[in-house]
This record gives C-alpha cells, sequence and structure tokens, in this order.
C-alpha cells in the first residue's frame, strides 16, 4: 500500500511540475486589417517544451465566453492572419495558452483587444477631429507594449503622423487646418498604432469622417514697428503665426479719422517665411504710423483684428511708429525733444 502511495505521489509531482513548466507565449500585437480581418503577433517562449504540443488561440467579441478558434502546432510560428471580417466594427479579443502532448496547458496570456477608434464628423460637419478608443490590454496592463499611441491622418495623400498619445489617455483632438477648397467639406481619414519592441505594430481600424476648416490662423505678435534713418520709412516686423498651414501675411496701415478707423492694405506676402515689411511710400518723418499683420490660411481664412463690435482695434495686435518732435526756446537756448509712448 506504502508503495503505491508513493507511486502516485512520484506520478502527480511530475504532471505539477510539467504543467508549471508550460509558459504561454507572450502576446504582442492586434493589428486591424482593411475588411475587418486581424493579424495576430506574439513571442514564443523561451525554452520550448520537451514535449510541446501546439499553441492554443482564443477568441471572444465580448470579452467572455471566449472560444478557441485555432491551434498552432509549431513552437516557432509566432503570426497568424484571423480572418474574422468584424474587426472594423467592434473590438476583438484574445488570449493563448500552450499545451503539452499530455493535455497540460499553461496559464493563459495577456488578453488583448484590437483597437477599436470612434471618431466624430460621422453624421455632421466637424471643425475639430476628435477621437476616442478602447486601450489594448484587457484589463489596462502594461508589461511589454510601448507606452505611447501614434495618431495617424490621412488627407487624400498618403498616411503621415498627427499627433501622440499616452498609454492610459485613449483619447486625441485636432484643430482641422485643411482647406476643403469648393467643397463644402473635406474627408479625412484616422487611425492608431501602438507600436511594440519586438517589431510588430498594433493598429485601429481606418475611420473617416467629414470636417471643415473654420478656423483663421492666430494673429501674429508684432516684434518691432522702427524707422529705417537711412529712409525715414517705416520698417515692420513680426514672429510667425503658429499654425501650420498659414500661407501669408497681410500688412495694413491703420488711419484714424475722427471717430472712424480706417484699414489700408500695403502689402501682402505669399511666402509665410517672410516676416518683415519695408513701407516704402511711409510718412513716418512727418507723424506717427499704425500697422497691423494679419495672416492668412490655406483657405484664405484671416485672422481678425477687430477688439469689439464698434470697430476699435485690439491695440494688443497694432504698433506704431515712434515720432519726434522738436521745440526751440530761443531764450532759454533750449530744445524740448517730445515723442510719443511705442505701444
Amino acid at each position: 500500500m506504502k508503495k503505491l502511495t508513493l507511486i502516485f505521489a512520484v506520478l502527480v509531482a511530475a504532471f505539477c511540475t510539467k504543467a508549471q513548466d508550460l509558459v504561454p507565449p507572450k502576446l504582442n500585437c492586434l493589428e486591424v486589417l482593411p475588411g475587418g480581418d486581424v493579424d495576430i503577433s506574439w513571442t514564443k517562449p523561451d525554452v520550448e517544451p520537451a514535449d510541446f504540443s501546439h499553441y492554443e488561440i482564443f477568441f471572444s467579441i465580448t470579452n467572455i465566453n471566449f472560444v478557441t478558434f485555432l491551434t498552432v502546432p509549431n513552437y516557432t510560428d509566432e503570426f497568424f492572419s484571423h480572418a474574422v471580417g468584424t474587426a472594423d466594427n467592434q473590438p476583438q479579443y484574445y488570449f493563448m495558452r500552450t499545451v503539452d502532448i499530455t493535455g497540460n496547458t499553461s496559464e493563459h496570456s495577456d488578453t488583448l483587444s484590437t483597437i477599436f477608434l470612434t471618431l466624430n464628423g460621422q453624421s455632421f460637419i466637424a471643425p475639430i477631429a476628435e477621437m476616442l478608443w478602447n486601450p489594448l490590454y484587457t484589463p489596462s496592463v502594461m508589461d511589454t507594449a510601448e507606452g505611447t499611441y501614434f495618431i495617424e491622418r490621412d488627407i487624400g495623400n498618403g498616411w503621415d503622423i498627427a499627433g501622440d498619445s499616452q498609454f492610459g489617455e485613449e483619447a486625441y483632438s485636432e484643430l482641422v487646418q485643411v482647406c476643403h477648397g469648393l467643397e463644402d467639406s473635406v474627408l479625412i481619414g484616422y487611425r492608431v498604432t501602438l507600436p511594440h519592441p519586438s517589431g510588430c505594430i498594433s493598429r485601429s481600424q481606418d475611420r473617416t469622417g467629414k470636417y471643415r476648416d473654420v478656423n483663421p490662423p492666430t494673429l501674429p505678435d508684432i516684434e518691432t514697428v522702427s524707422v529705417d534713418t537711412a529712409t525715414n520709412n517705416a520698417v515692420v516686423c513680426w514672429y510667425p503665426s503658429p499654425e501650420g498651414d498659414t500661407q501669408g501675411y497681410i500688412v495694413q496701415e491703420v488711419v484714424f479719422s475722427g471717430l472712424d478707423t480706417n484699414y489700408f492694405t500695403v502689402d501682402q506676402t505669399n511666402d509665410p517665411s517672410i516676416l518683415s515689411f519695408l513701407y516704402n511710400v511711409s510718412d513716418a518723418s512727418d507723424m506717427v504710423e499704425y500697422f497691423v499683420v494679419i495672416p492668412f490660411d490655406s483657405c484664405v481664412h484671416s485672422g481678425n483684428t477687430m477688439g469689439n463690435t464698434n470697430g476699435n482695434i485690439n491695440s494688443s495686435y497694432m504698433h506704431q511708429t515712434i515720432f519726434i518732435d522738436t521745440e526751440l526756446d530761443r531764450c532759454l537756448r533750449e530744445v524740448t525733444v517730445n515723442w510719443n509712448k511705442y505701444e
């Protein structure tokens, strides 16, 4: 009896040891393909069990009631394309485990969800693209993936990087700065990617929204308005507007006449790198001259310099030349120099 008990204990110990030695693959990436299929990438366990049989891949569309949809017989395999066809409509959930020839199984790997992107601009035209998506890991653990999402954008000439967001902040928004030309709106595609150190990439489905650029560029800060002492002509210098679609600048002279304020365009540059203007017909030697600089973008939207409804200009965007006036007192043999405050 003691001998049978000892043999049974040895068998149980051997069984438990084998089960404990089994390690699941590290599930790394889920890439949603056009049409809703999913590419699955993983890293095989560091050591192949002597009695390795296969990997099992489990799948669910609800994150419960997982089913085994595939067995992978080769230990070295680290990729499979799942022709599920629905990942562009809802998240898909996966995990894996290792199985030996006696049917022992490892713990299952981390559960990964395909990244499902929601995007505004579907039923209405929007000036801001707003995105939300689910985290890759379920629950949200981050032990093997990099922590930065990259948001890719396609305005019709290929995908580029629009911005990024840290893992745990599954949201992104941006002002649309793409001209829609004669159309009512422009179609812009977005998708979210999450690179992995192994070289694979998790990617959401592509989503397209309708957008309209209604935002003019930010008014630039004027650096200086000065007078060239060699010519007595006014010189205006300014800093660039921060918007990437700024196409150029309009320089206007502001003339006050009684209660009226008039704006006269004295220059326009269609090169956003030009940030200065020499006023060749300036009267700066005889009077104070006032200037504003107005940017325009690819949709020919112009920044607004008006400060309120009665037409008075916002003084923070207007600069003026310094005009010097002298008064000679012959009796005192003194010259008084007066000038206006630079604003």
